[in-house]
């Protein structure tokens, strides 16, 4: 996506080769048997080794993309926001890219947090690249994080939720404050770690058997409960427990403005034949619960009232589940976990499995993962939850632009500092899934977008490049003449129109 803007925009040369050549290695580690985890240890092994190259490799070209847009944007950091929703929120940046003389003078614009970084409150256009000015620094117009410490419990707030942390280091009660509504069923608690064996009949790294549950513990066991940050951007509260041979340390994270609350999990995993899960028991009412897959979701149920329902006891989602009343729900986000059980009374996400065949280590080890509760009003059609998904899986990104005497140079000779976006939808419910430059190197450029809800929507996308001619294309980016209705340019602009779930790609010249 950044290459292609910065080609388009700053005409930057597009990394064809470097691309191809890294999108045949992650389509190689995404194969059977290697992305669920039932190879063999020789093949987990190379598969983090090219996942930690690629991974350097893919900054490096994000990073060049970057800079060749600063010119264009001005500034002396770039705030980059790949999610295909804008945001207003809290973000973190860089120690190093933070000039101390801008926090001084407005500290509570700045928070320091415990690791070094700085909370500041970014506002930024969907698929953007924008200047941040350290000197233009102001307080967040939402109300401020905080954290709390009485009578054994921890509380956590910020005007939209209150989250009340119990002694053993649960949720015991997570109330929105916009709504006067309690999410935690009575007497029940939330992030409850559970721990249960796991030897299925068969195929030991391949199956999750269903008697798993017949040996479930709870770990509410606790060795620490701290503060970490105080507010007034981030307010976050950290819980380690022991148990077994392993390790886990949980940040409860709440930001200022936002309902979002994160759990962030560093975890030292050296279990044998166990599996680890963490149960949401939400006071929602829902025979069904939304699961999201690409380019959509599907409806599964929340009960065992026919064989069929009951074999469902663990369905998969990409990004989040989510369960509604007509006008309230509260999803379930992750940004790396896919297994979840919606059975039982509880939203339950399966964070980690130590199977022994074929590989005996598999999983074991040092594991970085986070997950999140998100109540919205609504339900799902109507709600934000698509767009707090990306969020959380596409944090924003700082990066330094343009060194300090350039920026102030070219801010005195009056060259732009702001936003170049790279794509936008009107509808929030059309997504931009994709942006790249066509594959046969004309220079076209692809545009992927898909209706998210199950619903009809019309949408404007705009571009930060001129459009020629449009064309519908299939995803081989060939002509799709029978679709050539769903898409039209009025003017500059280019109108979609959308079937439930419909996905259209459009070839740009």
């Amino acid at each position: 996506m950044w290459a292609t803007l910065a080609a388009s925009v700053a005409g930057a040369d597009y990394p064809y080769d470097e691309l191809e050549q890294a999108w045949r290695e992650v389509l190689t580690l995404q194969f059977h048997d290697i992305i669920p985890g039932s190879s063999i240890a020789w093949v987990h092994d190379d598969a983090e080794a090219a996942y930690a190259r690629l991974g350097r490799e893919l900054t490096a070209l994000r990073t060049t993309a970057l800079h060749a847009l600063a010119p264009s944007v001005g500034g002396d950091v770039l705030i980059a926001n790949s999610a295909p929703h804008a945001r207003a929120e809290v973000v973190s940046v860089p120690a190093a890219l933070a000039p101390h003389v801008a926090i001084e003078v407005v500290p509570e614009a700045a928070q320091q947090l415990h690791d070094g970084t700085y909370a500041v409150w970014v506002e930024s256009e969907a698929m953007a690249v924008s200047a941040f000015d350290w000197a233009a620094l102001a307080p967040t117009p939402a109300a401020a994080a905080t954290v709390t410490e009485s009578d054994d419990v921890v509380v956590l707030a910020n005007g939209l939720v209150r989250v009340v942390i119990g002694a053993d280091g649960t949720i015991t009660s997570l109330v929105d404050l916009r709504n006067d509504r309690e999410l935690i069923r009575p007497g029940e608690r939330a992030n409850l770690l559970e721990l249960s064996a796991d030897h299925p009949v068969e195929y030991d790294a391949w199956d999750l058997d269903e008697y798993y549950a017949g040996s479930t513990v709870v770990l509410d066991a606790v060795d620490e409960i701290s503060v970490l940050d105080h507010g007034p951007l981030v307010a976050s509260v950290r819980v380690v427990r022991s148990f077994g041979a392993s390790r886990i340390e949980q940040r409860l994270v709440l930001r200022a403005g936002s309902a979002r609350l994160d759990v962030v999990n560093d975890v030292g995993w050296h279990e044998s034949e166990r599996v680890l899960k963490v149960a949401m028991p939400v006071d929602v009412h829902a025979t069904e619960a939304a699961c999201e897959i690409q380019f959509g979701h599907v409806m599964r149920p929340t009960h065992a009232s026919t064989n069929w329902d009951a074999a469902k006891f663990e369905v998969c989602a990409h990004r989040w589940v989510d369960v509604s009343e007509p006008d309230y729900g509260v999803a379930l986000l992750n940004d790396s976990k896919y297994g979840h059980d919606i059975h039982r009374g509880a939203l339950r996400l399966t964070l980690l499995r130590a199977p022994g065949f074929p590989d005996p280590d598999a999983d074991r080890g040092d594991h970085h993962f986070t997950y999140a509760l998100y109540p919205h009003l609504g339900d799902l059609a109507r709600a934000d939850v698509v767009a707090e998904a990306a969020r959380l899986n596409q944090p924003v990104v700082a990066v330094r632009g343009r060194a300090s005497e350039l920026a102030a140079a070219a801010a005195a000779a009056g060259e732009p500092l702001g936003t170049v976006a790279a794509v936008t939808s009107s509808d929030d419910s059309v997504i931009v899934t994709a942006l790249k430059l066509a594959e046969d190197g004309s220079g076209d450029v692809i545009v992927r977008a898909y209706e998210s809800r199950g619903a009809r929507a019309a949408a404007v996308i705009t571009t930060a490049f001129e459009t020629a001619a449009l064309t519908v294309c299939n995803f081989l980016e060939d002509p799709l003449p029978e679709a050539a209705g769903s898409a039209w340019l009025d003017g500059e602009d280019i109108v979609v129109d959308l079937g439930p779930f419909q996905i259209i790609t459009l070839r740009i010249s």
